[in-house]
């Protein structure tokens, strides 16, 4: 997978957060669970490319959205 392609899946993370985030305002526990729900998809997700290429190198901006992911996880959790 290429860098650019890396940038879009970065992006669609953080739409997807964005959207949780303000559209499940009314539904508290309903939103967390789904941010959460996509936090760990997101890590699973890098550990899987991780596994198939042991030499991988994540991009500063793989890097951040992990950093988030895994904060949002243990804030909701």
């Amino acid at each position: 997978m290429g860098s650019s392609s890396l940038k879009w899946v970065f992006t669609g993370f953080q739409a997807h957060l964005s959207i949780l985030s303000k559209g499940n305002a009314g539904d508290k526990q309903g939103g967390n669970s789904a941010l959460v729900d996509l936090c760990q998809a997101f890590i699973s997700a890098f550990d899987s490319l991780r596994s198939t290429n042991e030499h991988m190198e994540i991009l500063s901006m793989g890097k951040e959205a992990l950093f988030t992911a895994a904060t949002i996880i243990s804030v909701k959790s």
